[in-house]
C-alpha cells in the first residue's frame, strides 16, 4: 500500500504552471487547475 500524497498548497510553481487548486485525486497522483505562466491559459495537470 502506497501513503497518500499530501496536497500541494495554491500558487505552488510546477515548471511553466503556477497551481491554482486541487481539484480530484486518482490512484496514484492529484488532479490540478494550473495557469500556464507565460499565456494565462488555465489547464488541467497531475503531480
Amino acid at each position: 500500500m502506497t501513503a497518500a500524497r499530501e496536497s500541494l498548497p495554491p500558487d505552488t510553481m510546477l515548471g511553466a504552471y503556477r497551481l491554482v487548486d486541487t481539484i480530484g485525486k486518482g490512484g496514484f497522483s492529484l488532479i490540478y487547475l494550473a495557469r500556464v505562466e507565460e499565456t494565462g491559459d488555465e489547464v488541467v495537470t497531475r503531480w
